[in-house]
């Protein structure tokens, strides 16, 4: 009995230490961690731009898409960064040794591009237009960013049996690589990439769009660098068949599964011409004939996408003789199929902060790597965001597995 008694007082002395222990550890836990969140608000916050320029109308992007999203500094993200296991250093090969190993040339004319589906085409067009070039500080070498780069690699990577050709508006000497970065360097380890100096009077004569050029009303464009892409990547595929890729594009998969004559939805109101593929003859080349007749009679310079998205999105409604651009992937009468938007947008452009921030960027690179053949990376929005090499970053883990050469060449910061 005495002990019993002596037990339950052991328990009333004990009970009161224990629940104060408990709370003072619960106390010290969120302190810390309302320290920690106090610390998350005090970093660089995501930078967007406001407005995009999507379908034929300018809808704005919410603050409230992006406004709780932050970015630590480059020291913390090298810290706790999980850095891929098989990411090693890329191969230290001078920009000598490299030239001596390769076997081929890099330019190509355009009388050496043929005609066939297979083709791959990039446009790089900051230098398109007489009042661009300029302006341009000549380095001579490639203007491409390492994100740039990425497009391409990737597209080659996933395509070893297409030929890809990258456009270049800008003035570049025979020996460009001497003058460019490494991750540019490394592109060219790939037997299937190809630059050919663009020239815009061999791009449009002949073409439904030649007068177009020779009124120079390119010139006097709103948006002379998008403009000109949205053009010549038309009539690059009017006179050549192929695909053309936004140099904004991660390819992660073969373009053999999918079927001549192609573009993708990017939402249910909007055909994108970010990714696109068009026979050189036929009853769809015979349809961008047509895009490109409109264009030239009707040519909008203040329009930022009347030559893109829009134009595309209106001939594809009228010409699949359908009511909405979610009936064309299934009842489209021509010979042009539109995919679904998972296939090659699967990330809208309204959230694509998943691919920059580094807690969803696992979860991200698996859902996309499920069913999609490339991403959009919409630069116009996400430019100034940063990609830290090594993160765990959507964008970070695509590029390492998709794009690796550029991605292990361009130091810290994608």
């Amino acid at each position: 009995m005495k002990k019993s008694k002596f037990n339950r007082s052991i328990k009333c002395i004990a009970l009161p230490i224990v629940l104060i222990v408990y709370f003072l550890s619960g106390y010290i836990f969120v302190s810390k961690l309302y320290d920690n969140r106090k610390q998350k608000r005090s970093t660089t916050p995501l930078q967007f731009i406001d407005n995009l320029w999507i379908g034929k109308n300018l809808k704005a992007l919410k603050n409230s898409t992006f406004k709780n999203l932050s970015f630590k500094n480059e020291t913390e993200f090298k810290n706790e960064s999980s850095r891929s296991p098989n990411l090693e250093e890329p191969n230290n090969m001078n920009k000598t040794e490299f030239e001596h190993k390769r076997k081929r040339k890099l330019f190509l004319e355009m009388a050496d591009i043929n005609k066939t589906v297979k083709n791959i085409f990039f446009v790089e067009s900051r230098c398109s237009t007489e009042k661009m070039l300029k302006g341009y500080a000549d380095n001579k070498g490639l203007v491409l960013t390492a994100r740039q780069s990425c497009a391409v690699e990737s597209t080659a990577v996933t395509n070893p049996d297409r030929t890809v050709f990258v456009f270049h508006s800008c003035p570049l000497e025979d020996d460009f690589l001497h003058h460019s970065p490494q991750y540019v360097v490394r592109l060219f380890s790939y037997p299937n990439v190809h630059v050919v100096r663009l020239n815009n009077s061999l791009v449009f004569d002949g073409s439904p769009v030649q007068r177009l050029f020779e009124d120079r009303l390119l010139e006097n464009s709103s948006f002379p660098v998008e403009h000109s892409s949205d053009i010549i990547r038309l009539v690059l595929l009017w006179r050549f068949g192929g695909t053309y890729c936004d140099l904004d594009v991660v390819t992660i998969r073969s373009l053999e599964g999918l079927r001549s004559n192609w573009a993708g939805a990017e939402d249910e109101e909007s055909v994108a011409t970010g990714v696109m593929n068009f026979d050189h003859q036929g009853a769809a080349h015979d349809m961008l004939q047509r895009m490109l007749e409109h264009i030239n009679q009707h040519y909008d310079r203040n329009g930022w996408t009347s030559n893109g998205p829009w134009l595309m999105t209106t001939f594809v409604i009228r010409e699949c003789n359908i009511s909405q651009v979610r009936e064309a992937e299934s009842h489209c009468l021509l010979d042009f199929t539109v995919y679904k938007s998972y296939i090659l947008y699967p990330i809208h452009y309204s959230q694509v902060h998943q691919l920059f921030v580094p807690h969803l960027g696992s979860q991200t690179a698996r859902n996309v790597k499920t069913s999609s053949y490339s991403v959009h990376m919409w630069n116009k929005i996400s430019h100034d965001m940063p990609v830290f090499v090594g993160s765990t970053q959507g964008y970070a883990l695509l590029a390492d597995q998709f794009c690796p050469n550029v991605y292990r060449s361009c130091g810290t910061l994608f």
